[in-house]
């Protein structure tokens, strides 16, 4: 026997006892495994061996177990049972615990409406947190765009703020070059201010000084031209005179000449003849050879004559060549008169412009004096044009620097108004961030509080429901007290001289007298219970169980129902005397009898509306009947 096997046996379960069978396998396996750790754990010397005396341990461990258990049940049902009931509570006490179990149930419906209305104001909170996070969302996105908005304008106003300054810039240095402009325009001002006074009198001055300059010296050339030309002119009538002396001289050369040439002509034409007759002469000559021999001074007349007559030829020719540059020589002269006559008439007409040029060269000094007068007058306008110009440009000057201030203050403002709007815009998001933060954090906490009331609502519920079965237990239990009570009086008065009739109930064996344990007062009624007060507490007009459904000793719990010492009271009725019951009591019996067989077959609305019992509670009920059963 050296170790016990491990191995389970395994229960076959029929579908019918598949409820039952499936925790029972269960319970039986752990139990197996159980011993055998335990077994296991033992010393070697002690552990058991494979069989016990030949048999498998399994039987005889089911064997011995069911006869443990079987002697349990024998002991419970046998010596138990003869132990006498003894009540450890009284009605009063049990009144007062339904008084407590009403006051609790009701203080537990107010507290489950108190819950439910939480609960509604919760969801109405969590309604109205949803919608004000809807309203925030909205808010948010709002704000969002807003700040998108913002961000746009503080990046066009920052666009804005960088051309202004920048145009400012270029303002400024254009206002430093206007400046220096306007002192350098101030200073050539200034500068042309004096070279226009000096210069408008040295001008009025030069100008004076030269059109006189102008004048003395156009007239001092007019004055020598005019007596170079009356030289000229008074050489030239000379030389005309001259030459018209010359002109009759030659006239009357001329009118030699032409008698001298008619006179050649007339030569010419008598020497023609003369050689004409010379040559009939010479024809003749051979005949008349001795005959001028003979007239020898014939001949030498002729000879004479003809040599007088070429003389007077070549004279003539020289006259002719004299002729011929005499002509030349006054054709020369007639030209020569000619460009003189033609020089005289431009003298003529240039002592005639020069005369004009004089009118004009007056006229335009005067004309000149009116322009220095009217350039005076030009300059004096000026100089207020000048004046009214530097006043114009001064008022413009302050202007635009009015305006630069103006736009500097402005740039200024525009800086502020951008460095706020992006304060701003910080601020709203730092908001922004936080109301998600809050949104988030009140979403966490309604849910939590919402989870939070949905379990304790839930676990209300619970406790109204336990509550509702334990009042509906200790109904069940004031009501079997009662039964109890009413027997034990009759009892009591059956053992007494004065017995009375209980009418036996359906369903039910005879009650079993139990003996007697606690001391009887004189009347046979149980002493007052030390809780009480010395008084006997008469039965409670609430509803009974059934006689059948009464609990022993061991049903009712210690902790609520108090010690069980001392004796048990006996009741005293409100219309009787101590020890003598009234004609109701069978009346009062057969009452609870009828009304716990309708309760029977039907159970309350208490524990019809409430969830399933434990099965404490139903091993609590079905333990009396085991109890009554012997």
């Amino acid at each position: 026997m050296d170790a016990v096997p491990a191995t389970v046996p395994s229960v076959t379960a029929s579908p019918g006892n598949a409820g039952l069978l499936g925790p029972l396998s269960v319970l039986y396996a752990a139990f197996i495994a159980r011993l055998l750790e335990l077994v296991a754990a033992l010393p070697d010397d002690v552990q058991p061996g494979p069989d016990f005396y030949g048999l498998p341990w399994k039987p005889v461990l089911v064997t011995a177990f069911l006869g443990i258990v079987s002697f349990v049940i024998f002991f419970w049902r046998t010596i138990l049972v003869v132990k006498n009931r003894v009540y450890q509570v009284t009605e009063q006490q049990i009144s007062e615990k339904l008084k407590n179990i009403t006051k609790e149930n009701a203080e537990l419906v107010q507290k489950l409406s108190d819950y439910e209305q939480k609960i509604k104001e919760s969801k109405k909170h969590v309604q109205e947190t949803k919608k004000q996070n809807i309203i925030l969302s909205d808010e948010a996105i709002k704000f969002k765009d807003k700040i998108r908005k913002l961000e746009e304008t503080n990046e066009s106003l920052n666009d804005t703020a960088k051309s202004l300054r920048v145009m400012l810039d270029s303002e400024r240095d254009q206002n430093a070059k206007n400046q220096d402009l306007i002192l350098e325009n101030k200073k050539s001002l200034e500068k042309l201010k004096d070279v226009i006074a000096m210069n408008s009198s040295e001008l009025s001055e030069v100008q004076i000084a030269l059109n006189e300059a102008k004048l003395s010296e156009e007239k001092v050339k007019l004055q020598q031209e005019i007596k170079d030309w009356s030289k000229s002119h008074a050489e030239l009538s000379e030389q005309i005179r001259s030459f018209e002396s010359c002109q009759k001289d030659l006239e009357v050369t001329l009118t030699r000449r032409d008698d001298s040439v008619n006179a050649l002509t007339n030569c010419i034409t008598q020497l023609n003849r003369l050689d004409c007759e010379s040559e009939s002469e010479g024809q003749d000559k051979g005949g008349n050879e001795s005959d001028e021999l003979a007239n020898g001074e014939v001949g030498a007349d002729r000879s004479e004559k003809l040599k007088n007559q070429i003389k007077q030829m070549m004279d003539i020719s020289r006259t002719q060549t004299a002729i011929s540059v005499v002509e030349e020589d006054l054709k020369l002269l007639q030209l020569k008169l000619r460009a003189s006559m033609s020089t005289k008439c431009n003298l003529e007409d240039q002592i005639k412009k020069l005369e004009d040029d004089r009118d004009s060269l007056q006229s335009a000094k005067a004309g000149l004096e009116d322009e220095c007068k009217t350039l005076r007058q030009k300059v004096e306008i000026l100089n207020e044009l000048y004046q009214q110009k530097e006043m114009a440009l001064q008022k413009k000057l302050s202007q635009e620097e009015y305006e630069r201030q103006e736009r500097e203050q402005r740039l200024s403002a525009a800086d502020e108004k951008a460095v706020l709007a992006a304060e701003e815009v910080k601020t709203y998001k730092r908001r922004i961030e936080e109301m998600e933060d809050e949104l988030q954090k009140t979403e966490r906490a309604f849910k939590n509080q919402i989870a939070t009331h949905e379990k304790k609502a839930h676990d209300n519920w619970l406790k109204a429901r336990a509550a509702e079965r334990a009042m509906a237990e200790e109904k069940r239990e004031a009501a079997n007290l009662r039964h109890k009570l009413l027997e034990l009086t009759q009892k009591m008065a059956m053992l007494q001289e004065e017995p009375v009739i209980v009418k036996p109930m359906p369903g039910r064996p005879s009650a079993q007298n139990p003996p007697r344990r606690g001391p009887l007062s004189q009347n046979g009624s149980f002493g007052p219970s030390p809780v009480s007060g010395g008084e006997c507490s008469p039965p409670p007009d609430l509803p009974v169980r059934p006689l059948s459904a009464t609990l022993g000793r061991g049903d009712v719990p210690r902790r609520d129902l108090g010690s069980a010492d001392g004796p048990l009271p006996r009741p005293r009725w409100s219309s009787e005397a101590p020890g003598k019951p009234s004609a109701s009591e069978p009346a009062s019996g057969a009452a609870p009898m009828t009304n716990s067989s309708s309760r029977s077959s039907s159970p309350p609305p208490a524990a019809r509306d409430a969830p399933p019992p434990a099965p404490e509670s139903r091993s609590q009920d079905s333990s009396p009947a085991l109890k009554q059963s012997p």
